[in-house]
């Protein structure tokens, strides 16, 4: 075995027996959603960029990797594949680097394409992406760019780093295919940069909210994982206003400025998140001079620092202390579940109390409803008995006969008997013939709680015909007086008395038949309606009742999804404050077989040399461990 040899093989796996005690330490836990959040951690050295579109990621990204600012006009019109400003041009994961020559190259499953200019790397965009839409699955597609558009003098990450596409996608299958994506490659990275508008800070607190991932719904707990850098931060007039106050802008009063923002808008947010508020591109050209002037070292130190930031975080200790930390994540987030069942049961009981209310009401209104139908049953049948007897009595007014009186005068009839003068007899014999026909009428009806709306008696038309007749008559008895057949004039007076009074009965009879049978149909209309609704309300209750039902049957189902969350996760919390245990087990282990080799009369000097020198630094790596979980627990 060479001496570079040993040596890489000691250094690139120094870390392999505490990457073995955690794989123990999580293969004790119960409670599958813990352990896959810290499986999913990897050692790798991969960034991956999530955000909206529209919010700078990609002309970040190249500012990252080192481009020349020359070509960064040119090179982003071509990574958006056609796409016009203000759409999604992401379709997929998009890993960026340099290639060895002057020249594009593509890959990704099993293509790899070498192009010369922009406009062949934009429509090879646009036909990967055209393939994505139609559902062909890319899951990542790797673009190399030009090794001579690096530009040497500035800082720049040497590490990978992947553009995930926006998760706001304009179809179905893209959103599934996006968030598939997100869900495979986000968990796996070593750091994970959150980019957003710095005019948009509240969209921060939800910024995981559509992608399916135990990994990401609590990513709160994780918050070393996680940078956020704000895009934008220069342009919004409120910030614009605050450096033209500000007699000297540094980036940390720069920084400070938009975390007091993020707390104010966000008030659980996890002060542990490093924060990036940078600008560049169409942003940033668009700035005032006076603003540029006085931001500019400033925005390109932020940017440094984040560059130094991200090369120098120990990537392969992020998921080891995911581990150390585990406890106090596990802590919160059963604290957070149990909120949530908690919540949940509440929401649940509160339902289920209000429809049992709501059915009492229906119940109620059910009630109440049936006795007016047992109403309205009662009048119908008052009022077909009525109108069965007013059918059949016609004879409902009665005039009184004419007869000689003696005296031997037209006056003597058509004045006094006819009532052609004020006092109206005849008239005012009908009247009280009808008043109290009415009354009769309404006692008839007074239990049934109905009354009838008859019209002003006698109406218009029979008190024509009335006139008419008398006059008639009139004119008869004094042709019939100066024939001298005064017997013959008292009979015609007699008859068209009579054919008067039919006329008034068939008229009051007709009426009161007429509005005893629109009270009827009413009735009967009202009855039908009433007897709908109450049938309505009934399978409204069914369905009601068996809503309280699936209510109290998920809540039982809750309580006992509750009860063995709790239980599983007490044995997981003992357990995770176990994880040091099994560090120290595991650090003792490749400690006395680093003491063996250089121990061993098989071993060269030279071999335990490295061993002894990487026996320091597997102590100092013990040690770091030791005191990340002395500074948790």
């Amino acid at each position: 075995m060479t001496i570079s040899t040993t040596w890489c093989d000691l250094h690139q796996n120094r870390l392999e027996w505490a990457y073995e005690a955690k794989r123990d330490f999580l293969a004790d836990f119960k409670t599958t959603q813990f352990k896959r959040i810290f499986e999913e951690a990897n050692t790798d050295k991969m960034i991956a960029l999530f955000g909206k579109s529209q919010v700078g990621k990609t002309t970040l990204i190249l500012s990252l990797i080192g481009l020349k600012e020359e070509h960064v006009e040119a090179v982003s019109t071509a990574l958006r594949g056609g796409r016009k400003r203000g759409s999604s041009s992401t379709s997929t994961a998009m890993k960026y680097s340099f290639s060895e020559d002057e020249d594009y190259h593509i890959r990704y499953e099993d293509t790899a394409v070498m192009l010369s200019s922009e406009e062949a790397l934009m429509e090879t965009l646009a036909h990967i992406r055209d393939q994505v839409e139609k559902g062909i699955g890319i899951d990542l597609v790797e673009v190399l760019l030009p090794s001579n558009y690096r530009d040497p003098k500035v800082d720049a990450i040497d590490l990978s780093i992947i553009d995930l596409p926006g998760i706001e996608s304009s179809s179905e299958e893209e959103h599934r295919h996006v968030n598939r994506i997100i869900n495979q490659i986000l968990p796996k990275a070593s750091l994970i940069l959150m980019v957003e508008r710095a005019d948009q800070l509240s969209r921060c607190e939800n910024f995981f909210d559509r992608i399916d991932s135990d990994f990401l719904k609590d990513w709160m707990l994780n918050p070393q994982l996680f940078r956020l850098v704000l895009t934008h931060a220069v342009s919004p007039a409120s910030t614009e206003k605050k450096i033209y106050a500000e007699q000297q802008v540094t980036p940390e009063w720069f920084i400070d400025l938009y975390k007091k923002e993020l707390h104010h808008s966000i008030s659980n947010w996890p002060g542990e998140v490093k924060l990036y508020p940078v600008d560049m591109g169409d942003s940033w050209e668009k700035t005032e001079s006076d603003i540029k002037g006085k931001t500019e070292s400033l925005i390109r130190n932020v940017l440094t620092d984040l560059i130094h930031d991200l090369n120098n975080t120990e990537h392969k200790f992020n998921s080891l202390i995911i581990g150390s930390r585990m406890f106090q994540m596990m802590n919160k987030t059963i604290k957070h579940k149990t909120n949530m069942f908690n919540q949940e049961l509440a929401s649940l009981k509160k339902r289920a109390d209000m429809l049992t209310d709501y059915i009492q009401d229906q119940e109620y209104a059910i009630k109440k409803l049936e006795e007016e139908i047992a109403v309205l049953d009662k009048q119908r049948k008052v009022l077909k008995m009525l109108l069965r007897k007013y059918e059949a009595n016609q004879n409902l007014l009665h005039y009184q006969e004419v007869t000689d009186t003696g005296e031997r005068k037209p006056s003597a009839i058509y004045t006094k008997v006819l009532g052609l003068n004020a006092d109206n007899s005849y008239f005012e014999l009908i009247q009280k013939q009808y008043d109290g026909l009415i009354k009769h009428v309404q006692e008839d009806l007074k239990d049934t709680g109905t009354t009838l709306n008859l019209p002003p008696f006698p109406s218009v038309r029979i008190q024509e015909e009335l006139v008419t007749t008398l006059s008639f008559l009139q004119r008869k008895v004094i042709d019939y007086f100066f024939q001298r057949n005064w017997k013959k004039a008292i009979n015609k007076v007699n008859i068209g008395l009579k054919k008067v009074t039919e006329g008034l009965n068939c008229e009051l009879s007709q009426s009161i038949s007429e509005e005893i049978e629109a009270n009827t149909q009413r009735l009967h209309q009202k009855r039908t309606s009433l007897k709908n609704y109450v049938s309505s309300l009934n399978d409204e209750l069914l369905s009601i009742q068996k809503k309280v039902k699936d209510v109290q049957l998920k809540r039982l189902v809750l309580v006992i999804e509750k009860e063995a969350f709790m239980k599983r996760s007490k044995d997981d919390l003992e357990l995770s404050q176990q994880f040091l245990n099994y560090i120290t087990a595991a650090f003792d282990k490749e400690y006395s077989l680093y003491i063996g080799y250089i121990n061993s009369d098989e071993k060269s000097q030279t071999d335990k040399f490295y061993y002894l020198m990487n026996l320091q630094k597997l102590t100092q790596d013990y040690k770091k461990l030791v005191m990340v979980n002395d500074n948790t627990l």
